[in-house]
């Protein structure tokens, strides 16, 4: 991959057909302290989380993961990861200018996901799609919150031939469409955990 550079928004980035990979967007112990919310609030409220198991009506289609949004139980780390987003989807924009004239984009909702060992949403897809909150989504995001292991839950594109390595305070921002099928690689000797979410167009 392509060295590290300095943009002209401060911020360390690194972009590659067209996913941008931006580290240390959160330190390491604030990652754990959102982990222990997650942890905190599966523990005591587990008819509130989503089982991704229980997402398609063919369950063998290969997710295995549990997440709730952050805005309903966290509103503070909503705003928090909100303020990084702003800078950094700057940076990408600046990197990949034709965004700034395809019109206004934004991100609201917030997602935390925990995926337990051998989970993962494992099936080649992408995140835009026909359907209401579907086919307006422009970007993805992801920022892991815990350092997993090598070879073991990275987030996998399929076109381009590359992986990304899940490590903790790192922000992945790519394109919502079919050009970036991706995958998430199943873990296997640790949980994994993530905040994230989509860009979309707004009138």
């Amino acid at each position: 991959m392509e060295k590290i550079e300095e943009n002209t928004y401060k911020v360390k980035a690194l972009h590659k057909d067209f996913i941008g990979i931006y580290e240390k967007v959160l330190s390491k112990e604030r990652c754990q302290e959102i982990i222990d919310k997650i942890e905190g609030f599966i523990n005591t409220n587990p008819s509130e989380i989503q089982d991704g198991n229980n997402q398609f009506k063919n369950k063998d289609v290969g997710r295995k993961d549990y997440s709730i949004f952050a805005s309903k139980i966290f509103g503070g780390i909503t705003s928090e990861v909100n303020e990084i987003l702003n800078v950094h989807i700057n940076a990408y924009a600046n990197e990949f200018f034709i965004l700034r004239n395809l019109g206004h984009i934004r991100s609201d909702e917030v997602k935390l996901q925990k995926t337990p060992p051998r989970g993962g949403y494992h099936v080649w897809h992408c995140e835009h799609g026909v359907g209401k909150g579907y086919s307006d989504r422009v970007l993805a995001w992801t920022i892991y919150l815990n350092d997993i292991p090598e070879g073991e839950g990275e987030t996998e594109f399929l076109w381009q031939g590359i992986k990304i390595k899940p490590k903790a305070g790192t922000l992945c921002i790519f394109p919502a469409s079919f050009t970036h099928t991706h995958r998430g690689n199943p873990v296997y000797s640790c949980d994994k955990y993530i905040a994230t979410g989509w860009y979309n167009f707004v009138e």
